[in-house]
């Protein structure tokens, strides 16, 4: 249950984060209607630049997934595991889901390769399990290592191993929603550093 409460909760994260991108300026505009002008001014450039890097940190994620779940695919057709396409897909969204997406989507590529009871190269269930079970942990090894701080990095302005340090230090003090905001938060603050070391120049 508890792990189930998680994985909804950082859905239900992303699809408000979603929303607050495409409508939250509306918001924005009625909170600036009660500032000062000039703090409202500073204010609306501040955030027009944390938009525009939180909006490139989504468009980093849905590329995450497309990477994902092609890999994913093409691993999964090679061993000759059934249904490797709505597999892949369902791998590519999990894995927006630190932690719990990919050990699940792991789980049920798994469970599908074991009830299949075929394979491409004639090897019990067992050993097909085996085998894709070990695509999906060099798969996110490779993702965590190589594929998130690179995308990421290139998106958001971050160096890799502060998107790393975040990740984790986000994931031990706030769980999963600390995994899901660590990169949007830490990306926010560099806008925010940045603007004000520019003003003080």
């Amino acid at each position: 249950p508890g792990a189930v409460n998680r994985t909804i909760g950082g859905l239900i994260f992303l699809v408000a984060s979603f929303y607050f991108l495409r409508d939250g300026h509306n918001f924005i505009k009625g909170v600036f209607g009660l500032l000062p002008t000039k703090v409202a001014r500073e204010m609306e450039t501040v955030l027009f630049k944390i938009n525009g890097v939180l909006g490139n940190y989504l468009r980093g994620q849905l590329f995450l997934v497309a990477i994902m779940s092609s890999l994913t695919y093409v691993a999964l057709t090679v061993i000759g595991v059934r249904y490797a396409l709505i597999l892949s897909i369902f791998t590519g969204f999990a894995e927006v889901i630190p932690y719990v997406g990919p050990v699940v989507a792991a789980l049920v590529a798994m469970g599908v390769a074991f009830a299949d009871q075929t394979s491409r190269f004639n090897l019990v269930p067992i050993l097909d399990v085996a085998a894709v079970g070990i695509v999906y942990f060099i798969l996110r090894q490779l993702e965590d290592l190589f594929i998130i701080p690179w995308v990421l990095g290139r998106l958001t302005k971050l160096h890799p191993l502060v998107i790393m340090f975040a990740v984790l230090t986000g994931g031990r003090f706030f769980g999963l929603v600390g995994y899901l905001v660590a990169v949007p938060v830490v990306a926010s603050l560099k806008v925010i550093a940045d603007y004000f070391h520019e003003k003080a120049l």
